[in-house]
C-alpha cells in the first residue's frame, strides 16, 4: 500500500472541558472532556481524541513557525497558543 504524509497546514483548536455536542459536516458527534474540537482549513469543525490531536498536531506561535509546548493530559487551562474560535450556540448542547 502506498505510504502518505500529512501536509503542513496550521489549523485552529480549542480542548473542551466539558462534553459538547459538534455539528459537523458528517452530522453531529459528541466530545468529551478532554477532547479537542478542531477548525480545519474549509471552516469544517470536527472533535479529536487528545491522544490523536497530540500524535497528528503540534502547537505553534501565531506565524506558525515556533513550536510551544502543549498542556498536559490532567492540565484543564487553556494556554495562549489555543486560539479559540467561535464555537456557534448549536454545536454545544
Amino acid at each position: 500500500m502506498p505510504a502518505f504524509r500529512k501536509r503542513p497546514i496550521i489549523v485552529e483548536a480549542v480542548r473542551v472541558h466539558e462534553p459538547v455536542v459538534v455539528e459537523t459536516l458528517e452530522g453531529n458527534i459528541s466530545a468529551q472532556a478532554g477532547d479537542w474540537v478542531i477548525k480545519g482549513i474549509m471552516g469544517e469543525i470536527y472533535p479529536c481524541k487528545d491522544n490523536i490531536f497530540r500524535q497528528t498536531y503540534e502547537p505553534v506561535d501565531k506565524d506558525g513557525v515556533k513550536a510551544l509546548v502543549a498542556p498536559g493530559p490532567d492540565e484543564t487551562e487553556e494556554r495562549e497558543y489555543i486560539i479559540p474560535f467561535p464555537t456557534p450556540a448549536s454545536a454545544i448542547a
